[in-house]
């Protein structure tokens, strides 16, 4: 079964895709945000019991042959071939893999549990899978693409999250368990583990940054769900600015500048997805319909994001790419760049004097609503420099 995008997506709107409604749990795509899969668990019709892709970048999406099961979490590598998914049935979930993005699946052998959360690094190697089975919930680890498990020495509780770094090197994981979460991140693939700072709350969900130094966690303990930032590699934490929600879903660029965090639906209220492009330190919400939203993902630059909602479809967010669109030497030497770009973004002015190194040096202002400027005060400085925008 397949389904097209109905209109083309702006960069404030989160327009549904054509693909069958059905309670979608979770998301996950390739870096380039071509290669997307979503699963769902049905309560009562074993074909909603399902898990899709799509090859396009959410065009058209197709039905996989993974068998029917009550999938609660999916994972990709970067380049979308290596999938891994999960799920929480009694007594104990199913875990698959696949190696040819979906195409085919193979049963993991080892112990089923209530599987909650899946990660994986940028080659889908090290993989890292959570259980909520409360009082003995696991974390597995994997070093082999999902061929072989071994149980962590995380002690059990009800973990709800997991996220890890590109170079599978930087792990955290969260729970919810009553009346004490916890929070554990690990920065040799998960083999040791340590307590964070993160404070209690009922933890729902983690993401970070390509190289693990920006991570970002929300709870939903309504009606004061907190999402905190660390910099740092989950050593320490600071709360944001975002609002107080029942905040269910995050997702992060590979710069770990451009988040999105979702809440779900609310005695019919709320149901939100919130923007930052500045890792956090500023909030928005996005123009997205009021559902019970249950999972988020990100492309590696962050123009192409994903969510996926209980009884409803897959929805698509894209923002257009920058561009120069002029330039001109100033008369005290300095050189003007001339942007255009989606309202309200972030264009980072990065510069080389090879184009092969390149480095940010500033970030455009936005004059109105698309039209960005940026002025370079040290070009009289250099001899030759390139720009680019991102």
């Amino acid at each position: 079964m397949s389904a097209c995008i109905r209109r083309p997506a702006t960069a404030q709107e989160w327009l549904k895709t054509t693909a069958p409604d059905s309670a979608w749990t979770s998301v996950a795509c390739s870096s380039d945000g071509v290669k997307l899969v979503a699963v769902a668990r049905g309560p009562v019709d074993p074909d909603l019991h399902t898990v899709y892709t799509s090859a396009d970048s959410g065009a058209t999406w197709t039905q996989t042959t993974a068998p029917s099961a009550g999938w609660t979490s999916v994972t990709s590598s970067a380049d979308g071939n290596r999938l891994v998914i999960a799920a929480d049935d009694f007594p104990g979930g199913l875990v698959y893999h696949s190696k040819d993005a979906g195409a085919t699946w193979e049963k993991a052998d080892f112990p089923g549990s209530f599987w909650t959360s899946l990660a994986s690094s940028v080659s889908g190697d090290t993989l890292l899978l959570s259980s909520a089975n409360y009082p003995d919930g696991p974390v597995y680890r994997s070093g082999d693409a999902g061929l072989t498990w071994q149980r962590t020495g995380l002690p059990p509780s009800a973990w709800t999250s997991v996220t890890i770094s590109a170079n599978g090197l930087k792990c955290l994981a969260v729970s919810n368990s009553f009346p004490e979460s916890r929070a554990y991140f690990s920065h040799d693939g998960g083999i040791t583990w340590k307590p964070t700072g993160l404070p209690f709350s009922a933890w729902t969900s983690v993401a970070s940054s390509a190289d693990g130094s920006r991570v970002i966690a929300v709870s939903n303990a309504y009606p004061d769900g907190p999402v905190y930032i660390s910099s740092d590699g989950a050593l320490t934490w600071a709360r944001s600015s975002a609002p107080s929600d029942n905040y269910t879903a995050v997702a992060s660029s590979a710069d770990g500048l451009r988040l999105l965090a979702a809440a779900a639906l609310i005695n019919g209220q709320r149901g939100t997805i919130y923007a930052s492009l500045d890792g956090g330190g500023s909030w928005a919400p996005t123009v997205s319909p009021a559902l019970e939203w249950t999972g988020l993902a990100s492309s590696a630059d962050g123009r192409l994001q994903v969510a996926v909602a209980k009884g409803e479809g897959i929805y698509l967010r894209r923002t257009a790419s920058p561009r120069i669109t002029g330039f001109s030497r100033l008369g005290d030497g300095g050189f003007q760049l001339n942007c255009a770009g989606a309202a309200d973004d972030r264009l980072s002015v990065q510069a080389s004097t090879d184009l092969r190194t390149w480095a940010e040096i500033g970030t455009a202002a936005q004059l109105t609503p698309g039209v960005f400027q940026f002025i370079d005060g040290e070009a009289p400085r250099i001899q030759t420099r390139f720009y680019l925008v991102k």
